[in-house]
């Protein structure tokens, strides 16, 4: 996941000092917000004096049209145009060194990026209410990223607001593409050491995985009493996670059915299919995690296990599916 440094979280007249030490950790954007002020024009031409590090620029304004100029004249390579502010749909022309972006706060709908789609290759998630610094993330947000990532799957999702250390795990989790980091980072005392915690650390987690998990509209499900070799197919194919998960009548978990095990089981009646049988592809003993534990309970699990896991239902104390926990995104996260 790449991370965009919020300029602006420290006073203006440090910035080029704050734009040479974090170029010297290889930071992946610049983000510099504008709330109506073309001013940051200024800013920007000093960034582009010592730093070929690109420019993520969010403009808050009921007016961005007058922002394209600047933008050309830079060729500031990202832009995000805040959505409530706006006065009426705001097209940016053609600009191909520029990828743009809608910003929406918690309480806006992902919805309203239908009508930006065409033009628009990413959204940003106001995670925190904007213009505070420090504030905390909005869990909210969890639902609308997965929410987004399955409406719109070949845009990008980017991330502001409350990102520390968990919050970055757990988006690059669920597949953010970048998260802007403003307080965490530049008013730490080692900026190098929460760099690499926004990137890669794993210690001092304590969110619960019912925050951020899947939830079980979103999984493939198929009843005991239900369990047909197609059945299970169907499911599969449609939900395109790679597994299908076995409850019974009070929706406890009783096994789960990955693309591996259909394969072994239809590898091994290849000669015979009629004598296939449901015990033939189902894991009957599932690992699993508890909807109440935290990310570091569930990381230090999948630890102790002998193989790889990809995913990890997720049950509560009564044995009843809760949602899961998928671990592909995580690769591209990492990224």
């Amino acid at each position: 996941m790449k991370i965009s440094a919020s300029l602006y979280s420290v006073a203006r007249e440090k910035l080029v000092d704050s734009v040479k030490k974090l170029d010297k950790l290889n930071i992946d954007f610049f983000h510099i917000d504008s709330n109506d002020d073309l001013s940051v024009f200024d800013d920007i031409r000093k960034i582009r004096k010592i730093s070929a590090t690109p420019i993520d620029l969010h403009i808050i304004s009921p007016e961005p049209e007058k922002y394209i100029e600047g933008i050309k004249e830079l060729s500031v390579e990202s832009v995000t145009v805040q959505y409530e502010n706006l006065l009426r749909p705001f097209t940016p022309g053609n600009n191909h060194y520029t990828n743009w972006g809608l910003a929406i706060m918690t309480q806006t709908p992902i919805s309203v990026f239908e009508h930006y789609k065409d033009v628009f290759s990413h959204i940003l998630l106001m995670t925190t209410v904007p213009g505070k610094s420090g504030g905390n993330f909005d869990e909210r947000n969890f639902e609308k990223i997965r929410a987004f990532k399955d409406k719109f799957p070949d845009k990008l999702i980017h991330v502001d607001g409350g990102v520390n250390e968990e919050i970055s795990f757990i988006l690059r989790n669920l597949g953010v593409y970048c998260a802007v980091s403003g307080s965490y980072l530049l008013k730490s005392e080692y900026l190098s050491k929460s760099l690499l915690k926004l990137k890669s650390d794993r210690d001092s987690m304590h969110y619960k995985i019912s925050s951020f998990m899947k939830k079980t509209n979103e999984l493939a499900i198929v009843k005991e009493s239900e369990l047909d070799l197609l059945e299970v197919l169907v499911r599969i194919s449609e939900v395109k996670m790679g597994f299908c998960l076995v409850v019974n009548g009070n929706n406890e978990l009783k096994g789960l059915i990955t693309d591996g095990d259909l394969r072994r089981a239809l590898i091994r009646h290849y000669s015979d299919f009629n004598e296939l049988k449901k015990i033939d592809f189902i894991n009957r003993n599932p690992f699993y995690i508890y909807d109440n534990e935290n990310v570091k309970d569930m990381l230090e699990k999948v630890s102790r296990q002998s193989h790889n896991v990809n995913f990890v239902p997720v049950i509560n104390h009564n044995h009843q599916l809760m949602g899961a926990v998928s671990f592909h995104n995580l690769i591209k996260g990492e990224l």
